[in-house]
Formats: structure tokens, sequence, C-alpha cells
């Protein structure tokens, strides 16, 4: 985990259909990809890092946006500068079941 608490939001991007982790500073490290856990519906960065550093949003996504990422299977991750979304880059979704 960070020493920095990770901030971030859970939106849709103006097209309609694209989830996007929206967080209020940098990553501490490039990501690999975002996990999603099918029993407790949380999702985790997970780092590119030689450990594979990770970050757990400590809240539960609900149904209709699980559904959205189950027929996509990517995100999009980026990052909000002036109450704008900027720097979005698509990661692929893997699911698991921890």
């Amino acid at each position: 985990m960070n020493a920095k608490p990770l901030n971030a939001g859970i939106v849709i991007l103006q097209d309609g259909t694209t989830p996007c982790i929206a967080v209020d500073s940098a990553l501490p490290h490039p990501l690999k990809h975002v996990e999603f856990n099918r029993n407790d519906y949380l999702l985790t960065l997970v780092y590119d890092t030689k450990d594979q550093q990770t970050d757990t949003f400590d809240y539960p996504l609900g149904h209709d946006f699980v559904e959205l990422l189950s027929t996509r299977k990517n995100i999009a991750v980026a990052q909000m500068k002036n109450k704008q979304v900027s720097d979005i880059k698509m990661f692929s979704i893997i699911f698991v079941e921890k």
C-alpha cells in the first residue's frame, strides 16, 4: 500500500459507456492492470513493480457498474486536474475470486 492514501472516484466518461477510476493525484507507480474481486465487489490497482504493489478501494461497486465492467473488460484510469479528467489511459480488468 502507499504511504499516502489514494483518493479516487468512479465515473463514466462523456461517451456514456467507458468506466473510469479518477484519482486526485499522480499514481505512485505505472499501472499493470486493474483487478475486480467478484466476491467483495472491490477494485484493486495492480502496479507494474517488481513486488506488484497494490491499492484497493474500500467501497464496493454497484451491480450496474459491475455489469458494465463485465461487458467492456477494460477501464479508464485518469487523474483529476482543475475539476477535469485528464491523462486518461485504458487498462485491462482481471476478474478474480479471492
